[in-house]
Parts: structure tokens; C-alpha cells; sequence
């Protein structure tokens, strides 16, 4: 059997986990090709600024909603936005996702400490998605 990704034979050793490319690496990258097909505008090269656009976006989207939108200057604060609301603040942390072959929302792990967000919004091309649903 060949390899779905450089058409070279697959190892007997990976034919018996019934692997579909010759290595760890070729494997890699269809996996990358196959996401960027169902995520286009995806740019892999500048994630430090699609995460900064995906925060500009969920503030912008927050001032829309009437909200008082703070965001942190450090990359590596608790969180990424708080907004202040009547009942008082909220943290949010946001993440830049994707959509899986089904079409589901997909998004990386939070590697921040837990409980550090009351909200995680996830940008999917401009698409945000609240968890919770904000009022």
C-alpha cells in the first residue's frame, strides 16, 4: 500500500496500526493540508497576529453589544478581555478555531490555569462563538 501523501510504500510495521502514509511526518503534513482545505483563510505563518485579530474581533463584537471592553497588553495574561457588565466584570479568553471536516467548531486546548475565564469566545473566520452565550 502507498502513502496518501508522498506515494511511497508504507511500512509493514504501520500497515498493521492501519496507517494511511510511511510516517509521523507525512502524516503531519496531509493532516495540515487537509485542515487548510476546510479552513482557506487560515494563514499558519502569522499566528501571533490571527490570534491578536481574533481578539479584535471579539472586542469589537462586545462594544457592539453595549459592553465596557478592557484588553490586557501582556500575551501572557490571566485573560485575554475583561468586560465590565451591570452585574459586574467578566473574564474572557479567546481562541482562533477551526471547523472539522463535519463542520463542528474546533478549537485548542486552553493551556492557561482553570477558572481563569468566565467566558471563552472562539473566532472561526470571523464567525465568534460564545461559551456561555453571552446575554
Amino acid at each position: 500500500m502507498l502513502c496518501t501523501y508522498c506515494s511511497e510504500k508504507i511500512p509493514e510495521k504501520r500497515l498493521k496500526r492501519h496507517s494511511k502514509t510511511c510516517s509521523n511526518t507525512c502524516r503531519k503534513k496531509r493532516d495540515s493540508l487537509a485542515y487548510l482545505a476546510y479552513n482557506p483563510k487560515r494563514d499558519q505563518n502569522r499566528r501571533g497576529a490571527t490570534g491578536a485579530a481574533s481578539e479584535m474581533t471579539v472586542c469589537s463584537d462586545l462594544l457592539r453589544r453595549g459592553y465596557h471592553v478592557f484588553r490586557s497588553v501582556a500575551p501572557d495574561g490571566i485573560c485575554d478581555i475583561l468586560i465590565l457588565r451591570e452585574d459586574g466584570i467578566l473574564r474572557v479568553e479567546v481562541k482562533t478555531g477551526y471547523r472539522n471536516k463535519d463542520g463542528s467548531v474546533m478549537w485548542p486546548k486552553i493551556t492557561k490555569q482553570i477558572g481563569c475565564h468566565d467566558v471563552l469566545a472562539v473566532v472561526v473566520l470571523g464567525e465568534i462563538h460564545y461559551k456561555p452565550e453571552l446575554i
